[in-house]
């Protein structure tokens, strides 16, 4: 399959363009070393990874990095008697979503609640409903 002119692949656009003409010279030459360096390192695998100290997970870019470490820490399940422990608040929440939430069911529509409350008045409304 052959792309026409229209697709522009490859070229930067108008506006880039021009923002680009109107930096200084020495700005342009230093971005432009930076990128090369950048690319070689990622070329050769020098770029140093950067790993998370609590689970060992590696990061590239700093900014993933960075946004990995706002939540990843020894955490611990606050639930009594259960005492495990995960490296992110997600995995925390997913554990007590799925394992220490407590449900109850109705026994006259089996319809299944988080809390006792709308059990309650489940059952009040079932009932209203059956007579």
């Amino acid at each position: 399959m052959q792309l026409g002119e229209e697709a522009n692949i490859g070229q930067v656009s108008k506006v880039a363009s021009k923002m680009w003409r109107n930096l200084p010279s020495d700005r342009r030459l230093d971005w432009k070393g930076k990128a090369q360096k950048y690319r070689e390192d990622l070329d050769t695998g020098a770029l140093e990874e950067l790993k998370c100290p609590t689970c060992q997970k590696g990061f590239k870019r700093n900014k993933d990095y960075k946004y990995h470490m706002k939540d990843c820490r020894e955490l611990e399940c606050d639930i009594p008697g259960c005492g495990k422990t995960f490296d992110h608040m997600k995995k925390l929440e997913r554990h007590k979503s799925k394992v220490h939430l407590q449900t109850f069911k109705c026994d006259v529509c089996s319809k299944v609640f988080a809390e006792k409350r709308n059990l309650k008045e489940a059952r009040v409304y079932s009932q209203m409903k059956v007579n």
